[in-house]
């Protein structure tokens, strides 16, 4: 998909416009930029707090994760900050370029085994789960053996292991 193309509105929707408007404002006052013309704060009580009220009233494109919208609105705030405005349309704007950063990254996709030892009931409700992020699924070895090419790895391995 073209990510490029989507207009700022579209990638960043504001539950209540007025609310984000008054914490975008709330952070621009504790932050400060230093005489080395970074961007800090010693407020980092109110920066946790008001980062998780601008979190749940923000819906981004094609990202749900909580830790991923703290990390984009992190640094879209302390980028905001050098801007010459600091209102709701300029959050969006900076807002929207670092998800599309995000969005237009290559998707990986790794196959990793966890051993796990357990009853085969007890993770039976669970088909995926979200760690920092990236989200892991939960297969039986059934499954793993029948769909993931199990058996040319284990053969393959099994030959490599016996050239030793």
């Amino acid at each position: 998909m073209n990510y490029r193309k989507l207009a700022p509105s579209v990638l960043v929707k504001l539950k209540d416009e007025r609310l984000v408007a008054r914490y975008v404002q709330a952070f621009m006052e504790i932050l400060a930029i230093g005489t080395d013309g970074k961007v800090s704060t010693t407020q980092g009580f109110k920066l946790d707090i008001y980062l998780k009220i601008l979190i749940h009233n923000i819906d981004l494109y094609e990202v749900s994760a909580a830790d991923l919208k703290w990390g984009f609105l992190y640094k879209t705030l302390f980028r905001l900050k050098r801007c010459q405005r600091h209102d709701v349309e300029m959050f969006r704007l900076v807002l929207a370029a670092v998800a599309r950063r995000y969005l237009r990254r290559p998707i990986r996709k790794y196959q990793i085994l966890f051993l796990l030892h357990v009853a085969e009931g007890q993770f039976s409700g669970f088909r995926s789960f979200n760690v920092l992020g990236t989200r892991l699924l939960s297969k039986n070895w059934k499954y793993i053996r029948k769909h993931l090419g199990f058996q040319k790895f284990s053969s393959r391995f099994a030959q490599n292991e016996s050239g030793f």
